[in-house]
């Protein structure tokens, strides 16, 4: 019997249900309001988390979900992140430096605790760390505020902008924000 959350999606075109035994989340840009790469001390200590991002972090936190980050950083910038924001760490079971491909990571995971890719979610801003994910099976959430972040800084190329544009507009009806996702028990 499958004791896993519910995870309901609701917008203006239609509804899903989603089975969640897991959360894995993407640090910049995801729940990071910014780059840790880019940011001083200063800078990262006063960095913003992304609400959205945040409150499905703590709704899964509630039902008991194991949450995973799972971010592109080496060892040492998540362990300054969590230094200079400690009041996060608890949030995380499980912390996976990625220095390559984030799917292939996610299905060693998956494997390793006995969990399918159905029953998983993946929260991340990369339009192509989405789609590989999404490949496996895992439902993929995207942080909703995700192009104001893109388009407000002026160093992103236009290329990237000009991909994200397109991923969105072509996925717009598969793809889950965070704000339009509510986590039951």
């Amino acid at each position: 019997m499958n004791n896993a959350p519910n995870i309901h999606r609701e917008d203006l075109s239609s509804s899903s249900e989603v089975r969640a035994e897991v959360l894995f989340v993407d640090l910049d840009e995801t729940l990071l309001d910014g780059t840790i790469s880019e940011l001083s001390d200063e800078e990262l200590g006063e960095a913003n988390v992304i609400q959205t991002t945040m409150n499905l972090i703590k709704k899964a936190k509630s039902l008991g979900m194991p949450i995973v980050m799972v971010s592109r950083n080496k060892s040492g910038p998540i362990d300054r992140f969590f230094r200079l924001k400690p009041e996060l760490r608890p949030l995380f079971d499980d912390i996976m430096p990625c220095l390559g491909d984030k799917s292939h990571l996610i299905n060693c995971y998956l494997s390793q605790h006995g969990i399918s890719p159905e029953n998983s979610l993946f929260v991340d801003d990369n339009p192509n760390e989405i789609d590989d994910v999404k490949g496996l099976g895992v439902k993929t959430v995207y942080p909703h505020n995700t192009a104001g972040i893109i388009l407000d800084k002026p160093k992103m190329n236009e290329e990237k902008v000009t991909n994200l544009t397109r991923y969105r507009a072509k996925n717009t009806l598969d793809l889950l924000q965070a704000d339009n996702v509510a986590l039951t028990a």
